[in-house]
């Protein structure tokens, strides 16, 4: 991943903090509703995008993963007609 882990598991609290921040620093005109109210959503976006994922599992994930052997990143291989 191109961000630490650390941060990428504080995201969501980074958005609201953003959102609050924004309505407190400009109240309630019309700079800082819109952009308090663009990070609530991403907060909400990504918490329910990941509780969802989390949720269903590495089973019933819709994304395919690539399987790794010998150490090394493979592509899945389908059989052949």
């Amino acid at each position: 991943m191109w961000i630490p882990d650390w941060l990428y598991e504080r995201l969501p609290l980074i958005y609201l903090a953003a959102g609050a921040a924004c309505l407190w620093v400009f109240g309630l005109t019309l700079n800082g509703l819109p952009s308090a109210l663009l990070f609530f959503a991403a907060a909400l976006r990504t918490f329910t995008l990941r509780r969802v994922e989390r949720r269903a599992g590495p089973l019933q994930s819709k994304q395919r993963l690539p399987y790794v052997r010998d150490g090394k990143r493979r592509a899945p291989r389908y059989a052949r007609n």
